[in-house]
Parts: structure tokens; sequence; C-alpha cells
């Protein structure tokens, strides 16, 4: 009898635990999709075929929610070489695929997405397709062009004076950037100061003959105008008329 009330025991305490983990298994997946629902980046599943076979939240307000079941290529703006660059990891490859790609957003607009590619594999290490997060990065790119053309009218504009223009680090006196002007009074290294450039100095101008540029910048924050004697790279006295200009930051400081 005792043995009997045993294993009439067991089957109870099995059917229990597997009550808890039936029971914990929907909340864990409701927990997931509740996490990759809330995900701001694109989340897509690929299978081996390129076939979209799930996407996030994320992934069907840029795509639609048609995207399921069609191919990658149905969303890609032009010819790209997309493909080919992520066949490696079809082929089994585990590294993480960068890739940026052109895609059409539902609405019909090209926008520019920033793609992290990872094979997916069965439990027997056969490629079953990839798992991607996307970013939109169009804005990014634009800014970013934005500041290489400013910086490229910025360069064009100094390097057409014919007198030098160096920028000034308010900090350690170190030449940050300069024209080809600038060669008259010696050659640039990646460290070279102003004093020492100019002046021939180990250390910055000071007194009434020479008063420091940087310094008056620093305490008026106004451009100023000061006459200098400096000395090219021959040694030759050059008298000079020097025009500093502040640049501020957020916090007012030069």
């Amino acid at each position: 009898m005792a043995v009997d009330r045993y294993l009439m025991k067991q089957p109870l305490k099995k059917s229990h635990r597997s009550s808890t983990v039936e029971e914990s298994a929907p909340a864990f997946a409701g927990r997931f999709e509740a996490l990759l629902a809330a995900v701001p980046d694109i989340i897509m599943q690929v299978d081996v075929n390129m076939v979209y076979k799930w996407a996030n939240q994320a992934g069907l307000d840029f795509f639609g929610a048609d995207v399921i079941g069609k191919e990658a290529s149905h969303y890609f703006a032009g010819e790209q070489g997309t493909y080919d660059f992520v066949k490696p990891l079809f082929a089994g490859d585990e590294n993480v695929f960068y890739v940026e790609s052109r895609q059409r957003r539902q609405d019909g607009e090209t926008r520019l997405l920033a793609w992290w590619c990872r094979v997916l594999k069965d439990a027997k290490g056969g490629v079953q397709g990839a798992i991607s997060t996307a970013r939109d990065i169009t804005e990014e790119r634009k800014i970013e062009e934005q500041l290489r053309l400013q910086n490229q009218l910025f360069t064009n504009t100094i390097e057409s004076l014919s007198h030098p223009f160096y920028v000034v680090d308010a900090n350690d006196y170190q030449i940050s950037m300069a024209n080809s002007a600038t060669a008259a009074f010696g050659i640039l290294s990646t460290n070279t100061k102003c004093y020492a450039l100019t002046h021939d100095r180990c250390q910055p101008c000071q007194g009434d003959e020479h008063t420091c540029p940087l310094q008056e910048v620093k305490r008026t924050k106004k451009p100023i105008t000061l006459e200098h004697i400096h000395f090219d790279k021959y040694g030759n006295k050059r008298y000079v008329e020097i025009h500093g200009f502040p640049i501020l930051d957020d916090e007012n400081n030069v």
C-alpha cells in the first residue's frame, strides 16, 4: 500500500510542475513580445530565401502590415549590392554584418537604413535565415553632409586668403587649423604653438610691446586688433597687424 500511494503521488507531482511550466511559458512569451514591441529600432527576420517571416512593431510601422511574406528586395530603392554583401551570413558565418541600404517606407519615401544582421541556425547548426535590426539614419546622413559642405566652404575660404590665418586652442595655444599662407612662418607640426611659430619662442607673448592676442580675446570675448613683430621662416622681422576673433561655446567660454 505504501508503494501504491507513492506511485499515485508521482504523477500528481509531475502534473503540478508541468502546469507551472505551461503557465510560465505564455508569461515569458508575453514579456518577450512586449519587449520587442517597445524597442524603437526595426527588428526583422528573414528565411534563407530572404523572405520576411516576422517583424516587430517598428518594422511593421516602417514597411507596412503586409511586409510578412514579401522578399526583402521588394523594398529596395534602386540597384544595390546588399544581397552580395550578406551572402556569407547565409552560408553560416556567425559574425554580425553591418550594411547601409536605401529602402522604401510604406508611404513610398526612400529612407537610408543601417542594418545589423546575424545568422539564425537550428539545433543542428543548419541555417534557417537571419535576424536583423535596423535604424533610420537618413537625417543623420543629411546633417553629416551639411557639416561636410560647411567645412569644405570654410577650408576653401581660408585657403583663398593671401595672408596667414589660423585657429588657436584657447587652452594650450596649439594651432588646430591653418591655411597655406601660414607656411611663411614655418612648417606646422601636430603640436605647434602659435608663439613658437610666429615668435620662435617657448612661452606666450607678454608685456605691452607684445600683448598676447589670445589672452586679450579671452579677457574681452570680443574681436581685437594688435600690432606685433613676427619672424618668418628665414628669421626676418615681419611687422604684422593681428586680428583676433573669439569662438565661443554654449556657455560663452572662448
